[in-house]
């Protein structure tokens, strides 16, 4: 990580590290702010302009922003939060993306979370057969998966707030790791989490295209056309824009001091 060492320090929290009302006054070094702030967490960016935030903010719980590749929300090393609304959580179980996820987010976080806002007769509602919602969250239980549901984003707030709170009591400083996915798997399950981890390619089609292609390359580079014969024509565009999309060199940082200080 040296080469964060090399470039201005505003430029670097600007490009790494972003904080809701922070983003704005970064002639504060960030690892100083961070110091300043009463509770801290880290969010994936998708979460930046939730009500969520807002009011986590406005509770005095400030979030770091960052690319996760499990989760939404990373407490400490070892807790964090799937948020579903009702609709999110019966669209997941219907397409199969339900367990795949929650798998996830155990193996790297192993007091996982999955946080349900809103109503869940409605849930309920969008349901073919009630029975199926209720299975899939009593086989999450059982799988290790803490359920909590609750009926507004206000209620939401305070419970991520106190979940904060308590959970710093276990620790010394706040050095959550963002994790990646587990090592020591074969190059077919690597290939699985590729292909998973593209939006609307679920555990399903990731099987399906991998029992049409002899490898990822062949994937990526076939026609949108055949894609979507497989998988439909939403996964399929997903597939291509990742093939295509441009991008640059990252540093690969582990610990959020890391995005920080520029450790190595």
């Amino acid at each position: 990580m040296g080469g964060a060492r090399n470039v201005p320090k505003q430029r670097a929290c600007n490009t790494v590290v972003e904080s809701v009302s922070a983003a704005k006054r970064f002639s504060c070094p960030v690892h100083i702010w961070l110091k300043l702030v009463e509770h801290v967490l880290v969010a994936d960016f998708r979460e930046k302009d939730s009500l969520l935030v807002k009011l986590l903010v406005e509770l005095g719980v400030e979030p770091v922003f960052a690319n996760l590749s499990v989760g939404d929300y990373i407490v400490s090393n070892t807790v964090a939060i799937e948020r579903k609304t009702p609709a999110d959580l019966v669209s997941s179980i219907l397409d199969g993306r339900f367990f795949d996820q929650l798998d996830r987010l155990k193996q790297a976080y192993p007091h996982n979370v999955l946080l349900v806002t809103g109503s869940l007769s409605e849930a309920l509602s969008r349901a073919p057969n009630p029975g199926i919602v209720y299975s899939r969250l009593a086989l999450a239980c059982l799988r290790g998966t803490s359920i909590v549901v609750l009926g507004s984003e206000a209620e939401a707030a305070q419970f991520v707030k106190w979940l904060v709170k308590e959970a710093k009591k276990s620790w010394e400083g706040f050095e959550p790791m963002i994790k990646r996915k587990p090592k020591n798997q074969s190059p077919s399950e690597q290939v699985f989490n590729v292909l998973t981890a593209i939006p609307s390619v679920g555990a399903k089609r990731a099987e399906k295209l991998m029992g049409a292609f002899p490898n990822l390359l062949a994937v990526l580079q076939a026609p949108e056309e055949r894609l979507a014969a497989l998988v439909g024509s939403t996964a399929a565009k997903h597939i291509k824009r990742v093939a295509y999309t441009q991008i640059s060199p990252a540093e690969k940082h582990t610990k959020l001091t890391d995005y920080i200080h520029g450790n190595d």
